[in-house]
């Protein structure tokens, strides 16, 4: 299944994949006018038409919505053509693996506006953007073919947070407020409501538009790569919208709405032969986006269960979360923001195999240079609370089975909200390197007492 991550987990080689994919696209020939534009072009020109396909503007009592915009269709049309854009990539690149990032508004980690990604500001009375791979000086010489008019520029524009309605990208607030509203939507099926659709387009889609300016304004936005990044996000956000609110219907209506917006009509994206690509597609098919082959980097991991989260290296060997416990390292790679559902905890059970100790086992596990966190000997059990990092505090219990040959440590509800990468490295190296068993017989004379060099683990996933 494909991945589409944030921006800021994007190793610097998918971010050169990614643009040289998107350069790539714009050499290849057009499927709508073979010869007069590439077929990145094509793309622009398929959202500038279903702009163009409204009749008014919304709150006219005669509105009518055009293919993509201002009715419920907003979100599965956008969901088609990132699908399509990026089976284009993919093929124009020959790699899987290229996939759509998508821009986390909120995080500032997220920025997209780098130098060797998607270039930075535009500068000058032109606001021209001037570095990264797609300013016109640039050696590809990114150059806008379709525009919202002849005469405007043929280059790139940003003016990033000029706009007074703008001046930031849409926060965390912004976000969960949009989040919260419900049904999908609503009679009469257009323009404006105080619903989810709406909410999300007219709120922070189009603020993060503004946001940008520039080329993001026009109906030809698509000419700013950062518009597929954009719409990512949102097409991210439909699909946690439909985990928050299981029993909302996905998507509304069933009839009743503009032909092309109804739950079983096919999807425009062409007024007239060539189609631009083939087949066809309803609100109905696009819903489940894990059912069209993809999904997010944030999305949680559905079910509770458990899985082995890894075994401990040799002592000399130094622990490497990500390399030691693989699939801890995915649970908080993948945790999301709070009032989203999201996996927020986990029990982690540590078994340490003691067949082949004479006696009852004692064990003491220590965290740092502290003092032990626990400490069993026999049938006697010690544990105190442990602060691991600064946002994570879990106690931690020694429980022996009826014939004393394993030992388990529970460490319960470990929260994921707010841990940091270093607690987690933290919380791994203790849970792998501080861990000694002994038995209290001697063997030749000597006490019994070594690092455990053999862990293993369970998580159990808990969802709120």
């Amino acid at each position: 299944m494909r991945i589409r991550k944030n921006v800021k987990n994007m190793t610097t080689a998918e971010k050169t994949a990614f643009v040289n994919a998107v350069l790539a696209l714009k050499t290849k020939p057009s499927v709508l006018h073979p010869g007069q534009q590439g077929r990145y072009d094509d793309y622009v020109e398929i959202h500038m038409n279903a702009m163009m396909a409204q009749v008014g503007n919304p709150g006219d009592p005669n509105f009518v919505p055009g293919w993509a915009h201002d009715g419920p269709a907003f979100f599965p049309w956008h969901r088609e053509l990132l699908l399509q854009l990026e089976n284009d990539l993919q093929a124009v690149s020959n790699d899987p693996t290229v996939t759509i990032p998508y821009w986390d508004w909120p995080d500032p980690a997220s920025w997209p506006f780098t130098d060797d990604f998607l270039g930075g500001d535009g500068t000058g009375p032109n606001l021209q953007v001037q570095t990264g791979p797609f300013a016109s000086s640039a050696p590809a010489r990114w150059t806008l073919i379709q525009k919202d008019n002849p005469d405007d520029s043929d280059f790139l524009q940003r003016q990033l947070g000029a706009d007074p309605s703008a001046q930031n990208p849409p926060t965390d607030a912004d976000v969960n407020d949009a989040m919260g509203f419900t049904p999908y939507s609503t009679a009469p099926w257009k323009g404006f409501s105080t619903r989810f659709r709406a909410q999300v387009q007219y709120g922070v889609h189009n603020s993060a538009h503004r946001y940008v300016g520039g080329t993001m304004l026009n109906m030809t936005s698509p000419n700013d790569p950062v518009f597929w990044l954009n719409h990512c996000n949102v097409d991210r956000l439909w699909g946690d919208w439909q985990r928050l609110h299981p029993a909302e219907t996905a998507y509304l209506p069933a009839d009743g709405a503009t032909p092309g917006h109804n739950l079983g009509d096919n999807m425009i994206f062409n007024a007239a032969p060539p189609a631009p690509w083939a087949g066809s597609s309803t609100p109905g098919s696009v819903i489940d986006h894990h059912a069209l082959g993809y999904q997010y980097d944030s999305d949680p991991i559905d079910g509770i269960g458990e899985a082995m989260l890894g075994v401990m290296p040799p002592k000399d060997v130094p622990s490497k979360a990500a390399t030691n416990f693989p699939l801890l390292h995915e649970m908080v790679q993948q945790r999301m923001k709070p009032n989203r559902f999201v996996l927020t905890t986990f029990r982690l059970a540590i078994t340490y195999d003691l067949a082949g100790l004479d006696g009852k086992p004692h064990l003491n596990y220590q965290i740092g240079q502290g003092p032990p966190s626990i400490s069993f000997t026999g049938d006697e059990i010690h544990s105190q609370k442990s602060d691991i990092g600064s946002q994570v505090t879990v106690t931690l219990q020694a429980i022996p089975d009826g014939n004393s040959t394993t030992l388990t440590l529970l460490l319960p509800l470990i929260n994921l909200v707010g841990m940091t990468e270093q607690a987690f490295e933290t919380l791994a190296i203790v849970t792998t390197q501080r861990g000694s068993i002994g038995g209290p017989d001697l063997v030749d004379g000597v006490a019994q007492s070594y690092e455990v060099l053999m862990l293993k683990g369970k998580a159990q996933f808990v969802f709120p």
